[in-house]
């Protein structure tokens, strides 16, 4: 009776352990940046500017937190370096700054990115570079 007591502690054991190293995992799929108070655009193309630096609305940046808010996990570690497609360069409510790389499949804030689908790139895309909301 002793030895079975003593197999159901450490399978029990196990168990918590394993429960506590996903939870560690999955702490480390998230992305947080304090709100945005301001956030301006640039254009590239093969690496080379196109225009200048545009800001954004106050609209479209509330839209863009909002989105970032919405968006917290399953950003993954950022193996590489990629060209700037189109940067956000973000200002936020702490003082900090930070700044997003918008590409086709992807959108990158610092060492981490997060995989798009088709709609969320459009969206993007669109709510950052409409003129209205600039």
């Amino acid at each position: 009776m002793a030895r079975l007591s003593t197999f159901q502690s450490a399978k029990t054991l196990l168990r918590c352990l394993a429960a506590l190293f996903m939870a560690a995992l999955l702490a480390g799929c998230t992305v947080k940046t304090d709100s945005i108070s301001q956030a301006s655009v640039t254009q590239w193309q093969n690496g080379k500017l196109q225009g200048e630096v545009k800001p954004l609305s106050p609209v479209a940046t509330a839209q863009f937190d909002a989105w970032l808010t919405d968006h917290r996990w399953g950003w993954l570690p950022v193996h590489g370096t990629f060209l700037p497609a189109l940067t956000i360069s973000l200002t936020h409510t702490d003082g900090t700054v930070s700044t997003a790389n918008l590409r086709k499949d992807s959108l990158v804030i610092g060492d981490y990115q997060l995989r798009l689908a088709d709609a969320e790139y459009e969206y993007l895309r669109n709510l950052l570079s409409s003129p209205e909301n600039r």
